[in-house]
């Protein structure tokens, strides 16, 4: 958590437009133009538009691209009249204008959204449909591509594609074995920004999937690859109600080592599960989707340093900020594991702590994978514990009990679980 008071988000506005009235120029046909004289001036008109999307960042269900035109064309417009210009109360008037942007952004439309993951196409996955944030996911045969008219699309995939990639879509019978399409209906405000969603969604798949497949970090001829066995979709597109490509986005990752991996009945059916509690989201579900956000996010990269700080990230995160039952990263991975007092464990995450403070702070990071192994072990061990515990914890607040009560010897454990059960049975008899 940060420690320090938040600026309140009306003087913010008041600042920002009190910096337009000064630096901002209206021609005759009402543009907007501005007056920078100085090295900050141009730093300060970079920050200005930022600082107004954050003002209304407790608007999640607007996505960010709209958000930063309703801001952008709220600012023209509040400029643009004079009895805007000249009202002493700038925020109330910049907000009337800003009320009218965000209710001009057009109403979701569904869209049909087609990718493909490097999965070996199995017959169990096309009869299992899955539900994910809202949106619905399905597999797909590749002769189902047929009854779409996908234009020029595998040859513009050799143009915009890495070099890596596209040498799998340049060849048929490789890109077949080694990715599987799959569909995923939608609703958005935009093309892309259903892409952007299916992207979402589909990285809440991954995750599952490479979370319940205990995967590796993948080291060949010195060179270091994603830790995900399940990347990334490498194609986008947007199929309209007549089956034409209407829409199409391009990944610019070159992941230079694909794989179409497996899938089991068993793996998928935990991967659906973890699915279904972060789309329900209740309880310390919000903790762990989150966590398990982050995780996918380290699964993607592919330098060292950056894997493990990601990951120690996902340690910080998890760490609740509660002043009356401190816990830190060591106690946390050691209770749920059932060894805090093992020394081993404890000069371990020592030992990842330094390497970590000397990576944020010199720069420095041993050339040694294991490092990278090591964390991301313990990070598994402790994800999988706390999905095992939610089962049974209703939220945030029981599992930092939880943990309290881990490191509470057994004779005060039965003292508080004595009292407990004396205080509920006087209110059953008062209640009787």
């Amino acid at each position: 958590m940060n420690n320090f008071k938040l600026t309140s988000k009306r003087d913010v506005s008041d600042t920002v437009l009190k910096w337009f009235k000064e630096k901002a120029v209206l021609d005759n046909r009402g543009k907007k133009s501005l007056t920078l004289e100085s090295s900050m001036d141009m730093l300060y008109s970079m920050a200005v538009d930022e600082l107004l999307v954050w003002c209304i960042s407790s608007q999640p269900l607007i996505p960010e691209f709209a958000k930063q035109q309703a801001v952008s064309q709220a600012i023209d417009r509040w400029l643009r009249y004079k009895k805007y210009k000249n009202n002493p109360d700038n925020t109330s008037a910049y907000e009337k204008a800003l009320s009218v942007g965000l209710g001009n952004i057009p109403q979701d439309i569904e869209y049909l959204v087609l990718g493909f993951i490097n999965i070996r196409p199995e017959g169990f996955l096309l009869q299992k449909p899955i539900e994910v944030s809202g949106s619905i996911l399905r597999f797909a045969s590749w002769s189902e591509l047929n009854n779409i008219n996908l234009g020029n699309l595998w040859t513009k995939a050799q143009e915009y594609l890495p070099k890596h990639i596209a040498s799998i879509f340049a060849d048929p019978s490789r890109m077949i074995s080694t990715f599987i399409p799959f569909f995923i209906e939608t609703k958005s405000y935009s093309k892309d920004d259903a892409i952007r969603k299916a992207q979402k969604d589909l990285n809440l798949l991954r995750v599952a999937l490479n979370f319940v497949s205990a995967t590796n970090l993948l080291v060949r001829y010195g060179e270091i690859f994603p830790l995900a066995k399940f990347i990334e979709s490498p194609i986008w597109c947007v199929i309209n109600v007549t089956k034409n490509l209407t829409f199409e986005a391009y990944t610019d990752n070159d992941i230079k080592y694909i794989q179409p991996q497996e899938v089991s009945p068993h793996e998928y059916d935990a991967a659906q599960n973890i699915i279904e509690r972060m789309n329900e989201a209740k309880g310390l579900w919000r903790l762990i989707t989150n966590l398990l956000s982050l995780y996918q996010q380290a699964l993607d990269l592919t330098d060292c340093p950056e894997v493990f700080l990601a990951l120690w990230r996902i340690l910080e995160a998890a760490v609740l900020d509660d002043p009356k039952h401190p816990v830190n990263i060591p106690a946390l991975v050691g209770r749920l594991t059932d060894v805090e007092r093992d020394p081993i464990l404890k000069h371990t995450l020592d030992m990842l702590s330094y390497y970590r403070n000397d990576l944020v702070h010199d720069g420095t990071f041993p050339k040694r994978n294991n490092i990278v192994f090591l964390l991301k072990k313990i990070v598994d061990v402790t994800l999988g514990k706390m999905i095992s515990i939610a089962q049974n914890v209703n939220d945030e607040n029981e599992f930092q009990e939880y943990l309290t009560f881990l490191s509470t010897n057994d004779t005060d454990l039965a003292r508080k679980a004595k009292v407990i059960g004396l205080v509920q049975s006087k209110r059953k008899k008062t209640a009787g």
